[in-house]
């Protein structure tokens, strides 16, 4: 139960800042702005499962405005988040934040990248 734990809490606190949030990949007829996001379990060191938290934010136009307030707000959210229920906890850290480029030059995209640091869960 950990991963879907681990994944609705990311969710919950994601549709809090934008109501189109997906994992692992959004339909192609997605409204934007939206959200896609990943977990993937990357090591285990003296008990704490470290995962990797990759969100991916999507919008179209020449105005970035609400995809840059959407990163910062979702980068301020997540940076330092704790999460507890009663079977795990975990810690989130920001490791990057870029502009991905695309040849359509009014497709906006950036990727947030955290640390999340897993206690439980087994």
């Amino acid at each position: 139960m950990k991963t879907l734990d681990i994944r609705k809490a990311v969710r919950d606190l994601l549709l809090t800042r934008l109501s189109n949030v997906y994992y692992r990949s959004a339909p192609a007829d997605a409204k934007k702005p939206y959200a896609v996001f990943l977990v993937d379990e990357t090591t285990v060191i003296d008990g704490c499962t470290v995962c990797s938290l990759l969100i991916e934010l999507s919008d179209y136009g020449t105005d970035d405005t609400v995809i840059e307030t959407l990163a910062d707000n979702i980068q301020s959210d997540f940076d330092h988040f704790h999460f507890i229920n009663s079977t795990l906890e975990f810690s989130a850290y920001l490791d990057s934040r870029k502009n991905i480029t695309d040849n359509d030059k009014l497709i906006l995209r950036r990727r947030i990248e955290f640390e999340l640091r897993v206690y439980g869960g087994n």
